[in-house]
């Protein structure tokens, strides 16, 4: 019992373990024909990069010292939750969920000290930030065993992103002096028979 527990705890990824290999997973994103949005911004702006991988290094210092692979890989959900959440709490301003004029009004109820222009700045910042790891995390996750990932990261992102555009419809429809109501939930009993 004692050597299984060594083994285990020999096993976890070191610091430069994670590192080497989250480099690989950015090359390979950015060698792709597919690139996703936040990797093409990270390709196409070196300074955000250099300051992405700070950022990304210190999280990956805090798992490296982690003493097991299962708290490594509890650490690395942790820190995906933090990715996921930074992500889709700034997408809205960023894409299509919301139109121009009512994305003013989010980022003036959010941020009312600064302008339109410097919220989005920070949002994409952000947003590339939270991309760019999350998807070097999920990962590493793989390599610690973390077979259960995807059931939770889809229903997490999913549940999330929901709670996220129905918070900012809200403070829209309050700040034109509106009411928000929640659609209805769906009764798929009623839909069937």
């Amino acid at each position: 019992m004692f050597e299984r527990l060594k083994r285990r705890i020999r096993g976890v990824l070191s610091f430069d373990e994670m590192a080497r290999r989250s480099e690989e997973q950015i090359e390979r994103a950015l060698g792709s024909d597919e690139k996703d949005i936040a990797l093409q911004q990270l390709d196409a702006n070196l300074e955000w990069f250099e300051a992405w991988r700070e950022e990304h290094h210190k999280m990956l210092c805090r798992i490296a010292q982690c003493s097991s692979r299962g708290e490594q890989a509890i650490a690395i959900r942790r820190e995906t939750l933090r990715s996921i959440e930074n992500s889709i709490s700034t997408k809205p301003l960023l894409f299509d969920d919301f139109d121009e004029s009512e994305g003013r009004l989010l980022a003036k109820a959010l941020h009312p000290d600064r302008s339109y222009e410097e919220v989005l700045t920070a949002d994409m910042q952000l947003f590339v930030y939270s991309q760019a790891s999350s998807l070097c995390l999920r990962m590493l996750s793989f390599e610690l065993g973390d077979a259960r990932k995807n059931d939770w990261f889809t229903m997490y992102c999913d549940v999330y992103e929901q709670l996220v555009e129905h918070l900012y419809r809200d403070i829209i429809a309050q700040t034109k002096g509106d009411i928000y109501a929640l659609p209805p939930p769906c009764n798929s009993r009623q839909e069937n028979g």
